[in-house]
């Protein structure tokens, strides 16, 4: 096989390898502050995604206790987005492109939450992720944690 061949073989195993790996991921890192815990979320995309939605459960009695004021602060303007806490105790996320543009693909900050309550214990649960592509259709996503 020449050189050529090898090279050529090469890339296209790597580009098939690629878009195998190719996902969409819900990521979740945490810290601790001196009486509060910070939560970062971001998405990680392969560029056919235009909205996603997601839950996360919430220590109960502790919705007071967030600071939400930074949830989707990061998002790029041209994304419309909301994040409250809802009346079944969980910290809602959801956002979408009202052009339906996809999200290009890479690794998207959304924003952060912070907890200020002594003595709580959260280990961020995300549930209910949902992510749709510019037709509406919907497709699949996982979850990723780092939690100090």
């Amino acid at each position: 096989m020449s050189l050529t061949k090898s090279i050529l073989a090469v890339a296209a195993a790597l580009a098939f390898a690629g878009a195998a790996s190719a996902a969409n991921e819900v990521i979740v890192t945490g810290s601790k502050a001196a009486n509060s815990r910070v939560f970062a979320f971001d998405l990680a995309t392969d560029g056919n995604v235009a909205g996603f939605e997601f839950q996360v459960e919430i220590p109960q009695g502790t919705e007071k206790a967030f600071n939400l004021n930074a949830c989707v602060s990061d998002l790029p303007k041209d994304l419309a987005a909301k994040c409250a806490i809802n009346g079944n105790g969980r910290l809602h996320i959801f956002v979408f492109s009202p052009t339906a543009k996809a999200i290009p693909a890479g690794v998207l900050p959304i924003g952060k939450v912070s907890l200020n309550a002594r003595g709580v214990v959260w280990n961020p649960n995300v549930t209910n992720v949902i992510m749709a592509d510019t037709k509406g259709q919907e497709s699949t996503a996982t979850v990723q944690k780092s939690i100090d």
